[in-house]
């Protein structure tokens, strides 16, 4: 919390961090951030937006912030006062690293992380955790004698059987992404199927989960929740556009837009498929 004897010092009272007083702090502070803070041994500066919490919202709301109402309510203040710091910054040449991380930034990325984590502990060995933390399987449905053969093709392509699992009751062959250009797309049916982690002490009987015991014997579980239903794809050209939009062994890069949007336009489910797999580029 030690941020100089400048900023943070004018923003902390009785050990706490007094979101009321940022405006004045910084106003304050500004003639001396660079000075004092290098003084004091500072070497970069992290701001953080404000959230308004159950905790916190009474005295936010008396000192007549402005929210912002979106997945959480954020205090607009904090920021344009972060914005205010950057500016100050870079049009005063100052040599000390600012970072501003938003709330919509940190909830994306970090939860991302977290989530990715999580998966590791949980997903199966020819599963793949996509960008956005989630566990994504794949699996095709095929007579058995087609679903042999291509085990066969995958035999002679590598050495480990964890990468796919057939399930011979429904006839279903999973697999991992990078064996998917070895399967033809002209007869199977593909499924897509999405879930997300979730952690907490206690599992809620209703997904499957895994115990992760502690040495101070303390456990956690890890749920893996089916994020909807299972993604069906019958067309051998919607099959082809999602392996080469999505699945490692094609170039994607040297695809131009409209090479890209025509590849969208053979999946009905391009949308849901898109939500799932890529970042949207902003904020």
């Amino acid at each position: 919390r030690h941020v100089a004897k400048i900023a943070l010092e004018r923003l902390i009272k009785d050990g706490r961090i007094h979101p009321a007083r940022i405006e004045e702090a910084v106003e304050k502070a500004q003639a001396d951030i660079e000075k004092e803070m290098k003084e004091a041994g500072v070497q970069y500066l992290n701001l953080h937006q404000l959230r308004c919490t159950p905790h916190n919202c009474k005295e936010l709301i008396k000192k007549g912030y402005t929210f912002l109402h979106g997945k959480k309510v954020l205090v607009k203040d904090s920021e344009t006062t972060a914005l205010k710091l950057l500016k100050y910054s870079l049009e005063n040449d100052i040599d000390l690293p600012i970072n501003y991380c938003s709330f919509i930034y940190k909830n994306r990325y970090q939860g991302i992380a977290l989530r990715q984590r999580q998966a590791e502990l949980i997903k199966k060995t020819y599963e793949e955790i996509t960008v956005h933390g989630l566990i994504r399987s794949i699996s095709i449905e095929d007579s058995e004698d087609i679903l042999i053969h291509l085990i066969d093709r995958f035999k002679r392509a590598t050495h480990d059987s964890s990468f796919w699992y057939f399930d011979k009751t429904r006839k279903r062959l999973f697999f991992r992404p990078e064996l998917a250009i070895l399967v033809e797309t002209n007869s199977s049916k593909w499924f897509i199927d999405y879930h997300m982690t979730t952690m907490g002490q206690n599992f809620s009987f209703q997904h499957a989960f895994k115990e992760i015991k502690f040495k101070s014997g303390k456990k956690l579980y890890i749920e893996r929740e089916r994020l909807t239903e299972e993604i069906t794809l019958t067309d051998p050209d919607s099959i082809q556009a999602f392996k080469v939009l999505f699945l490692p062994g094609w170039d994607k890069d040297i695809l131009s837009p409209e090479e890209e949007n025509k590849l969208k336009s053979k999946i009905p489910q391009i949308l849901e498929i898109w939500e799932y797999e890529r970042i949207t580029p902003g904020l």
